[in-house]
């Protein structure tokens, strides 16, 4: 996509997302075929695709399998299209009203949130990503350029 980007410059609004739509959804297909084939994802998100596809492909139904992954793909990356033209200016409105205090609650739901999701030891992820808060906050700001934590060291 970054490099046929430039070829959307000229173009208008719709047909420079559909064109950077097609590039987008050829990829995604594409890393599902050496999935189903070959057991080899082609893309992170083609991993779970090996589950199914590559035992569908040991028992003759290779087509099926890539008849179904071509499908699915297609209509999930049609709902998330319509969604991205539809719900991109509400939701833009949206984020420009967020202030410090907005953006601090839902990094804290995030946070929380990531914790529930563990199984019965929520302690040793909450460290972690206690951890990893306390490292991000050292250093430069990068909205302001302020220095955080840095005692006088850059």
């Amino acid at each position: 996509m970054a490099i046929l980007l430039p070829m959307t410059f000229g173009m208008d609004t719709i047909s420079a997302l559909l064109f950077l739509m097609g590039i987008y959804q050829g990829a995604m297909y594409g890393g599902r075929i050496s999935s189903i084939l070959l057991n080899v994802p082609g893309d992170a998100p083609a991993v779970v695709t090996t589950f199914d596809g590559y035992p569908m492909t040991q028992q003759g139904r290779a087509g099926y399998a890539l008849t179904l992954s071509a499908f699915a793909s297609f209509v999930g990356g049609t709902i998330g299209f319509i969604g991205l033209v539809f719900l991109t200016a509400p939701i833009a409105g949206l984020a420009l009203v967020f202030g410090s205090p907005e953006y601090f609650a839902l990094m804290v739901f995030a946070l929380i949130a990531t914790s529930g999701l563990v199984g019965n030891r929520p302690l040793k992820p909450l460290i972690a990503m206690l951890i990893g808060v306390i490292i991000a906050v050292v250093g430069a700001d990068p909205v302001m350029g302020t220095e955080r934590f840095m005692f006088g060291f850059f």
